[in-house]
């Protein structure tokens, strides 16, 4: 009974913002004294930098492939020339109706290359966060979206084929995209809190903060390239990521316990089940 009386103490100190929580820190299993609240805020900057690069870079993508697009139908600023469009059922008499339809099937491919690759990652990657950590899939989902801004900045500035953009999706999806990103995040949420009323709360927050990082980004990116100009915005994108991993190294603490044993079973099941689904997709 007493013993049980403590437990319950213990948990109620657990859940207050000033209270301490013992992190391993390393492989040495060295237990640090960290507040969770810093935690928590620390998470909360790195994902609202994290998802404000990440969804500026749709609208930079999108308008870049439109605008390349129109130049095959034009020259530059000047009116496009209607005699250069194909004529069928598919296709209507208007360029701008060509352009459109030009790009939605290159946005698509290039969109459908960095989610279904994704999925190998979040599977394989996700079920290792208790072994390795949760900063090692964070690290990995920044580096992802780090390739994909450095490839978009090079195709821009050298003035490349955009389905050198393909190349950036690529290193997006095989890092896990933003799937392995908020697996780890909400890893760390539920280390740091008991379950119950406070870690729903803090989920929450989470959730609504990245939801308000994507609308404010949306809307600053779609003022800033109104005028054509992807450069400054895609500098802007990188230093935001930059910034992110420089956080995630020096403010984010290590969450999880390693437990190889059970982790190890658990990659087994999800490469196995990888395997079957390609299996039966044959």
């Amino acid at each position: 009974m007493e013993q049980d009386l403590h437990q319950v103490r213990r948990m109620d100190s657990i859940e207050k913002d000033k209270s301490l929580l013992i992190i391993p820190d390393g492989p040495t299993e060295k237990p640090v004294i960290v507040p969770p609240v810093y935690q928590f805020i620390a998470i909360e900057i790195i994902s609202i930098l994290y998802f404000g690069a990440l969804v500026a870079m749709l609208p930079i993508q999108q308008f870049y492939v439109i605008d390349e697009v129109a130049k095959k139908y034009g020259e530059d600023d000047e009116k496009s020339n209607v005699d250069h469009c194909p004529k069928g059922p598919v296709f209507s008499n208007s360029t701008s109706n060509i352009v459109q339809a030009e790009s939605a099937n290159i946005l698509m491919y290039l969109g459908f290359v960095s989610t279904f690759i994704a999925v190998i990652p979040i599977l394989v990657f996700g079920s290792l966060t208790d072994r390795y950590g949760r900063k090692f899939p964070i690290y990995l989902s920044l580096v992802g979206i780090l390739f994909k801004e450095i490839v978009m900045t090079v195709t821009v500035y050298k003035g490349l084929s955009f389905w050198f953009l393909a190349l950036g999706e690529f290193f997006l999806g095989i890092t896990g995209h933003f799937g392995l990103f908020q697996t780890a995040t909400m890893g760390m949420i539920a280390d740091i809190t008991t379950p119950g009323k406070n870690r729903a709360i803090k989920i929450a927050v989470l959730e609504g903060t990245a939801a308000v990082s994507v609308a404010f980004s949306v809307l600053i990116i779609g003022f800033w390239i109104r005028d054509g100009n992807y450069k400054h915005p895609l500098i802007m994108c990188i230093a935001c990521t930059v910034l992110s991993l420089i956080l995630t190294l020096t403010l984010l603490s290590e969450t999880a316990k390693t437990n190889k044993k059970k982790d190890t079973r658990i990659c087994t099941k999800s490469v196995m089940c990888l395997f079957r689904c390609v299996q039966k997709w044959k």
